[in-house]
């Protein structure tokens, strides 16, 4: 048994190193682009006057773009959003502002949010890309 739980630490500390790994090999935490992602979240907020709270598509495209920045940190290759989750994000920036004193449109604070805006509008276009049927004679932007 204790031999068993040893292994299992040993596996989840691999884990955990292979993921810390990515901040010290790679880049540091700063410009990670799921830490943009989290900033541009972290500086928007609902729209003024609109009770998000019967719109659960709100909720739904905020918990999808946590998701990616996620799937960004763990370097999931596998992970996809179909058309309806692609339309859900959209829903979602629709609904939004910057909050009070911050805009992430221009952003050139020390993680930057509006590279944040920019990879989850590139995911989603990547995402709608790899769904539509290849129109032939017609060719995908770059």
């Amino acid at each position: 048994m204790a031999e068993r739980n040893s292994t299992r630490h040993a596996a989840r500390k691999t884990k955990e190193m292979a993921h810390v790994g990515n901040w010290t090999n790679d880049e540091c935490l700063e410009e990670s682009t799921g830490t943009r992602i989290r900033a541009f979240l972290a500086k928007v907020k609902p729209l003024d006057g609109v009770d998000v709270g019967e719109h659960d598509t709100y909720r739904e495209g905020r918990a999808l773009i946590e998701g990616l920045g996620l799937a960004w940190d763990l370097e999931s290759d596998d992970y996809r959003w179909d058309a309806i989750e692609c339309a859900t994000v959209l829903n979602f920036l629709h609904w939004i502002q910057p909050v009070k004193g911050s805009c992430f449109c221009d952003d050139n604070s020390r993680v930057n949010a509006t590279c944040g805006f920019h990879a989850i509008l590139q995911f989603m276009a990547d995402q709608l890309y790899r769904l539509a049927p290849q129109v032939k004679g017609h060719k995908r932007a770059a």
